[in-house]
C-alpha cells in the first residue's frame, strides 16, 4: 500500500445508458468500495452544456427536454430524456447513487476519514498553493 486515496467521479444518464445499466454501474461501484478500491466518489446527472457536441446532439435528436439554462446543474435536474430511459427514471437512478454516496460519507466520518474539498483541514496545504474559489477558504 502506498497511501494513495482514490476519488471516483461519474455521470448518471449518459447517452446509451439505461436504468438497468446505471443500476449495474452502482452495483459495481458498491463492489469496488467494499474491496477498498476507492474512498470517496462524486456523481452527477449527465448534462449537456450549450456549445458542446453533446448539447447539439441532444437538441437535434430530441432528447434535450429543457432550454432553461438555469436547470443545467447536473445535481438536481435532469434535462435529458431518452427512449426507454426517461428523465424521471434518470432522477431515480441519481437518487440511488446519492443514497450510496451518503452512506460512504457517514462511514468515512465514523472512521475519522476526512479528505474532501469540503474538509478545510485536509485541503489546507492545497489551498495555500493553488488559486481556488474563496468559497473554500
Amino acid at each position: 500500500k502506498v497511501g494513495m486515496k482514490v476519488y471516483l467521479s461519474l455521470s448518471v444518464g449518459t447517452i446509451g445508458s439505461s436504468e438497468k445499466s446505471d443500476a449495474r454501474t452502482l452495483d459495481w461501484i458498491k463492489e469496488l468500495y467494499a474491496d477498498g478500491l476507492f474512498q470517496e466518489y462524486q456523481f452527477s446527472i449527465n448534462t449537456p452544456m450549450p456549445g458542446t457536441p453533446l448539447f447539439e446532439e441532444a437538441k437535434n435528436d430530441g432528447s434535450l427536454i429543457s432550454d432553461d439554462i438555469g436547470t443545467y446543474n447536473g445535481m438536481g435536474n435532469c434535462v435529458l430524456s431518452y427512449p426507454g430511459y426517461s428523465s424521471e427514471q434518470i432522477m431515480k437512478s441519481f437518487r440511488d447513487f446519492e443514497e450510496f454516496g451518503a452512506l460512504i460519507y457517514r462511514q468515512n466520518m465514523e472512521k475519522g476519514v476526512h479528505y474532501s474539498m469540503y474538509d478545510k483541514e485536509w485541503v489546507k496545504h492545497i489551498l495555500a498553493i493553488t488559486p481556488i474559489s474563496e468559497t473554500y477558504k
